[in-house]
C-alpha cells in the first residue's frame, strides 16, 4: 500500500469496484441510479459506464444523463 502513495492506483481501483457494482446490480435487476450517481461525482464517463453495462456511451449517456443530472443538479 505504501507504493501506491501518491499515485491514482487507490481512485482507479475505487471506480473500478463502482463499475463493478453497476454491472452486478443491473444483472440482478437493481436500480442503478444511486450507483450512476456515484460515478458521475467521482468523474466517471460516459464510455466507461456504458462498458461496464454492456451498451455504448450513447446509449447509456441517453437511457440515464437526464436522472442523474436531476439528482445531482436539482432544481
Amino acid at each position: 500500500w505504501h507504493a501506491e502513495e501518491g499515485t491514482d492506483a487507490p481512485a482507479h481501483r475505487q471506480r473500478a469496484w463502482e463499475l463493478l457494482q453497476l454491472r452486478i446490480g443491473m444483472g440482478a435487476g437493481l436500480d442503478p441510479l444511486p450507483v450512476l450517481v456515484g460515478l458521475r461525482r467521482a468523474g466517471a464517463t460516459w464510455e466507461q459506464i456504458g462498458r461496464a453495462a454492456g451498451i455504448t456511451r450513447q446509449s447509456a449517456h441517453e437511457r440515464w444523463a437526464s436522472q442523474v443530472a436531476a439528482v445531482l443538479e436539482p432544481c
